[in-house]
């Protein structure tokens, strides 16, 4: 009886929800400082949900997605420098991009290239802190046009996921 009354004093209050956290908590961190809409913010969750099942750590995630936000602001179908890059990432048709034709606006196509090309430049790199991997990401894998001030903004948008 006394081990009946120890166990109901721990379980859940009757008739309130158990507490779970959210399946994607730097997009929805990211989304809270960013005011995404709620679309791109469904479209930055299945990408995390992606990149954890590769088994990236938080800070590259927080890293990757500060700099989908710069090129896209995380929606999936608009194209950019006059149609040359499309996507969530906004992949170039003569980088990242080649050879993938409209399949660059897929979430999931889209997100395996970038995968695939973060495991070749990361090398073993282990990220502590989103700025730090926002910055690596940006110079290895996006490389824009005005590398450093995109760098230094990308890796405060990412710093909003350390908060």
């Amino acid at each position: 009886m006394l081990l009946l009354l120890a166990l109901m004093s721990v379980a859940e209050a009757p008739g309130r929800p158990p507490v779970v956290s959210p399946p994607c908590p730097i997009t929805v961190d990211l989304t809270g400082h960013l005011h995404a809409p709620f679309l791109e913010g469904s479209n930055a969750c299945k990408v995390e949900i992606q990149l954890r099942v590769a088994g990236w750590e938080d800070a590259l995630v927080a890293g990757a997605l500060a700099n989908a936000w710069h090129e896209s602001g995380w929606k999936s179908d608009i194209p950019g420098d006059g149609g040359k890059s499309l996507g969530f990432w906004q992949l170039h048709e003569k980088g990242l991009g080649k050879g993938m034709g409209s399949a660059r606006l897929d979430l999931r196509q889209s997100t395996d290239r970038v995968i695939r090309s973060v495991a070749k430049q990361r090398k073993g790199r282990k990220f502590t802190r989103p700025g730090e991997a926002s910055r690596f990401f940006c110079r290895k894998v996006m490389r824009p046009a005005r590398l450093k001030r995109e760098m230094a903004a990308r890796g405060r948008t990412a710093a909003f996921a350390d908060e």
